[in-house]
């Protein structure tokens, strides 16, 4: 016996002795085998007491979990669920399946758990079969909320900026009463001024007086200017984006307005000399730079431009009107073509044999072919002789005639065999060898078996 809990050390056998020594060993490794095991159990997952099977389908139990009903006995479940989209009548669902409202019947879009298997009838009737997994109405709830905090947080920093001043203003007037303070103790000083000491005093008291009243027109200046700098930085309600300060003066950097036509906050970006809109909650608060054909300002507008499906400016471009008359006609066309096949007749398409080369037709009526010169060089050509296309490509029409005997000539093409033509013996007439010798190659006929001779050699340049 050997396992991850036990494992033996001596081997007893039949019939022999054993030391005690080596017997309480083998008995304190049972018990600490036993122990371990103990704690295994212990850690070990439970199952409730009586007969509960699993599936014995390997596909009936694929994807599923083991867990426990509404009543705690234990079944197979299909884990967090299969996603079965939009609900619709006469489907069957099963339990933990995830479906949307998409129609809105309960709740739109909102998500949902199976929580009992059946087959669907009504959706508001069939809701005591699931549970909401995502309320999305409350999700949109949240979201129009965090919107509104946005706004009331803007408000809040006017409300804090417009407190800055307020306690400006009120250290202006606590100077001013210190001021008053001051010339009431010099008034004080001249009452009781009798001599010249006295009215020493009473000019020190002047002095301080003069002192205090200048210390209250600074702070009143420094007030007035903490005001100027809100002035230029928050502008108020505006109908439009304005291109001025409320005191005249250049825009600064960060200076910010609510557009009460767009019902947006925005803010002046002095680098880029434009207005950017704080995070809209709807696409008719983005504003959208026009381009192509698309005219509007607006995020929401522009998108209902597109989906007016806009003719597209370029006038060749295929139109619905020419569904009946244009393409139509090409399918007759087409039609037409299909029907009459493939070969030399007339209306037929004509096709390339398996040398890709035409098949004999007539051309009398072919235009716009012209050559730089035809020359027939008969006289002056000869087999086995290396010619050159110096000027031009060149088309070549050998013609030999044949006696009777196997003739075999080939055309070499800077010294490569390009072109063929070959009689079998006894059977005597016309071999014709056309080929075309690209400008600056060499071009030689020679032949391989020969029981013919050289008719004509034309050559079109």
């Amino acid at each position: 016996m050997a396992n991850q809990y036990y494992g033996r050390t001596f081997a007893f056998a039949d019939g022999t002795k054993a030391s005690g020594s080596e017997v309480k060993s083998e008995l304190d490794s049972i018990a600490s085998g036993m122990d371990s095991v103990d704690t295994d159990i212990a850690r070990s997952i439970k199952m409730p007491s009586g007969t509960q099977e699993l599936p014995a389908i390997a596909a009936d139990r694929s994807l599923t979990v083991i867990g426990f009903d509404s009543s705690g006995n234990m079944e197979v479940q299909s884990g967090v669920g299969a996603f079965k989209g939009d609900w619709a009548v006469g489907q069957t669902y099963k339990v933990r399946d995830i479906i949307i409202d998409a129609a809105g019947a309960v709740k739109l879009d909102s998500v949902y758990i199976v929580s009992a298997s059946h087959t669907s009838v009504d959706l508001a009737a069939d809701i005591a079969n699931f549970d909401i997994m995502i309320d999305l109405t409350k999700v949109k709830t949240s979201e129009t909320n965090a919107a509104a905090s946005e706004v009331q947080t803007g408000l809040d920093a006017v409300a804090t900026a417009s407190d800055r001043v307020q306690t400006g203003l009120d250290a202006t007037a606590t100077a001013a009463d210190r001021v008053q303070t001051g010339l009431d103790a010099v008034a004080t000083a001249a009452d009781v001024v009798t001599t010249n000491s006295n009215a020493s005093s009473a000019s020190t008291s002047a002095t301080n007086a003069g002192n205090s009243a200048s210390a209250a027109s600074t702070s009143e200046s420094n007030t007035q200017s903490l005001f100027d700098s809100f002035d230029t930085r928050y502008l108020g309600w505006k109908g439009s984006a304005p291109t001025l300060d409320n005191q005249g003066n250049a825009l600064i950097d960060g200076a910010m307005y609510f557009d009460t036509t767009l019902n947006i906050i925005r803010v002046y970006d002095l680098g880029g000399t434009t207005w950017v809109n704080l995070p809209a909650t709807t696409a008719s608060g983005v504003i959208n730079v026009p381009s192509g054909n698309i005219t509007a300002t607006q995020l929401q507008a522009a998108i209902n431009e597109l989906d007016t499906e806009k003719e597209p400016a370029d006038s060749t471009i295929l139109k619905d009107a020419d569904i009946g008359a244009t393409v139509q006609a090409f399918d007759a066309d087409l039609n037409t073509v299909a029907s009459n096949g493939i070969g030399t007749g007339a209306n037929q398409i004509v096709q390339l044999d398996g040398a890709a080369k035409l098949p004999a037709i007539d051309g009398s009526q072919l235009t716009g072919m012209t050559f730089g010169s035809r020359t027939i060089n008969t006289p002056t050509r000869a087999i086995a002789t290396t010619y050159s296309a110096t000027n031009s490509d060149i088309f070549i029409s050998i013609e030999m005639v044949s006696t009777g005997g196997q003739s075999i000539y080939e055309l070499l093409v800077d010294g490569v065999s390009r072109y063929k033509s070959s009689q079998a013996v006894g059977v005597g007439g016309t071999m014709v060898l056309n080929a075309v010798v690209p400008k600056g190659s060499t071009y030689k006929l020679q032949a391989v078996f020969s029981t013919a001779s050289l008719n004509t050699w034309i050559e079109y340049q």
